[in-house]
């Protein structure tokens, strides 16, 4: 929706932090049985790492948080009209988990009487007394909603697993290296500007993997 700067509050965090796997797990996928203080604290720092940059990648929190988003569209002074033609109201995060309240001129709205929830999309559809959808009128509008995922999806959660292990089997080499030969006594190829085979640091499996939950940006 067009208009003015949309302000996105947090009102709850997420409960826990926003590791997208365990280091139980981890071990388990690398067959690694006993206990290694030193090497699980690096572990544990790379479960981290990993999970912020894919999140960063995906310009998206995969965590239950709670959000109000603010509307101040742009109208017609005539009728109060929303200008532009997007009738759905599209929520900063996807997907839709439950909206607590919808507050429109500070009147509060009740879902299946005023609109109805797209989760999937995380869009709001204004619908009228017959439960037919029309437009949104180009008032202030307060929607506070709970998003995210409160189980992660497998393939996200395996994506953060390999690039963890990407990173533990890499850790004791130089990581621009690329190709070494010694057939004329000595030959190597570093790389540069790109990890190997993916974007900037991360592998291109783990982006295969997590490419479809990505936000688009634009501008």
């Amino acid at each position: 929706m067009r208009g003015y700067p949309r302000p996105i509050t947090v009102v709850t965090a997420p409960a826990s932090n926003y590791d997208m796997t365990a280091l139980a797990t981890v071990k388990a996928e690398l067959n690694l049985v006993s206990t290694d203080a030193n090497r699980d604290a690096v572990l544990a720092r790379y479960i981290t790492a990993c999970s912020q940059a894919i999140e960063t990648y995906c310009n998206r929190v995969f965590a239950v948080e709670t959000l109000t988003d603010s509307f101040y569209p742009q109208r017609d002074y005539l009728n109060y009209t929303l200008i532009s033609d997007q009738d759905p109201l599209q929520l900063s995060r996807s997907p839709i988990i439950a909206v607590a309240s919808v507050v429109e001129n500070s009147v509060a709205l009740t879902v299946n009487v005023d609109f109805q929830v797209d989760a999937i999309n995380s869009r709001l559809i204004r619908i009228d007394s017959n439960g037919y959808p029309r437009p949104w009128r180009a008032l202030p509008i307060i929607v506070t909603y709970s998003t995210g995922f409160a189980t992660l999806p497998a393939d996200v959660v395996d994506a953060c697993i390999d690039f963890v292990k990407f990173r533990y089997f890499a850790r004791m080499r130089d990581p621009s290296l690329k190709s070494e030969n010694v057939v004329g006594v000595y030959e190597a190829s570093y790389l540069w500007g790109t990890g190997p085979g993916g974007p900037d640091d991360m592998p291109a499996t783990v982006a295969g993997k997590i490419d479809r939950y990505r936000v688009p940006v634009i501008g």
